[in-house]
């Protein structure tokens, strides 16, 4: 294993990414979109959004931690990471960062929060967002084993040049995969060229383990697909835009990436899809594509990875990638990946394989405006965050 150093100096924990403002609702028909295959069908059924929490200060992910069932964690766009205990919001949040996060420009900020599978015996969490100089950090929390403070000054992990006059397209989400390691997707910082590039670290899906290692602050897994010979070790997928929320599938271990589309008139937000494993190495096409769209045809992307759903991007429209549903209490939904568009507030849901997606169909609830996040709880329960304030979760009428 490899590692890289962080640069010297910099202000530990500022982290990226909300979709981009958007000021235009996209009208929600199915003549917007492409499905690719899937039969359009009103509503699964059976399904209601509980609201768990209100008046968050524009909250931008929720999470878990694998042993503390009574937790919830709320990341806000500002700094802050609140804790929701059995139900009720703590005053005191688990760490409140905000002097040292620049979040001036609406894709800036704290961006999410992951727990290490192993929580529960090492206490450690895994934060990503923009410094004040705009560079995007990864940077590791310790916390007491109750999960409701942090404990000491956080430690820098991986730091992302990001240019200061680009402030957007910082992506920032991190998950945990089905291998223990810490996935980490990143924007192309508004440089659309740095996504095919394997010694820029914009535009890709990195993988780390991030556990400090002697005096290196983190390691390279052997088996990255280019940790044995030119380009950047870190890198485990490239070809992104702005894939601004990605998720594994808790059961299969699928990757499924949600791409935040552009403005040009034929651009098209993406659903990436790739089966346990399959997404190593794969490139999956920006800017040479977006959909199956042919955006740039003097930037090559050797064997490009079509998405399986591509939709119209309106206005100033953006995914927001959620997750394959799990949760038994929700029948209808086993097995398909849910969706919404922040501009829109629809949510949908469709059955994912690696080649298509089918079945593409509202999920039969209200809109809701600025959806920013989906989540897991540590049962596996779907959630959802809105910029403007509010936390649900999908539960059974």
């Amino acid at each position: 294993m490899t590692a890289r150093e962080p640069r010297a100096g910099r202000a530990v924990l500022a982290a990226a990414v909300l979709l981009g403002s958007c000021a235009l609702t996209l009208a929600a028909t199915a003549a917007a979109r492409e499905t690719q295959g899937g039969a359009k069908k009103p509503g699964t059924g059976g399904v209601k959004l509980t609201k768990l929490a209100a008046g968050l200060d524009q909250p931008v992910h929720v999470a878990a931690a694998p042993s503390l069932r009574r937790n919830l964690y709320v990341v806000e766009r500002g700094g802050r990471v609140l804790v929701i205990r059995d139900g009720a919001t703590r005053e005191t949040p688990l760490f409140d960062i905000s002097d040292s996060v620049e979040s001036g420009n609406s894709e800036q900020g704290l961006l999410s929060i992951a727990f290490h599978p192993h929580f529960e015996r090492n206490h450690l969490a895994y934060v990503y967002f923009n410094q004040l100089d705009t560079d995007n950090l990864v940077a590791e929390i310790r916390t007491d084993p109750k999960g409701l403070r942090a404990i000491g000054e956080p430690r820098a992990v991986l730091e992302i040049p990001h240019r200061d006059d680009f402030p957007n397209h910082n992506a920032g989400a991190l998950q945990f995969g089905p291998d223990g390691l810490l996935y980490v997707s990143v924007g192309d910082g508004a440089e659309s060229e740095q996504a095919q590039s394997h010694d820029s670290l914009l535009g890709k899906i990195l993988r780390i383990d991030p556990r400090r290692r002697g005096s290196e602050p983190y390691t390279v897994p052997t088996g990255n697909p280019f940790a044995q010979g030119p380009g950047r070790d870190e890198i485990y997928a490239l070809g992104f835009r702005n894939p601004w929320r990605f998720s594994f599938d808790r059961l299969k271990g699928a990757i499924a990436i949600g791409d935040v589309g552009s403005d040009a008139p034929i651009a098209r937000e993406e659903v990436n899809f790739r089966k346990r494993g399959k997404a190593r190495g794969s490139n999956f096409g920006w800017p040479r594509f977006e959909g199956k769209a042919l955006i740039d045809p003097d930037l090559a992307a050797p064997g490009a990875v079509a998405p399986i759903l591509a939709y119209p991007h309106h206005g100033t429209c953006a995914i927001s990638g959620g997750y394959v549903a799990r949760d038994k209490r929700l029948p209808s939904l086993l097995g398909r990946y849910l969706y919404a568009d922040f501009c829109s507030g629809q949510i949908r849901s469709l059955i994912p394989s690696q080649g298509s997606a089918s079945d593409d169909r509202p999920l039969g609830v209200r809109s809701l405006q600025s959806v920013s996040s989906f989540g897991e709880d540590a049962k596996g329960r779907l959630m959802l965050t809105t910029l403007n304030g509010s936390l649900r979760r999908l539960d059974p009428k």
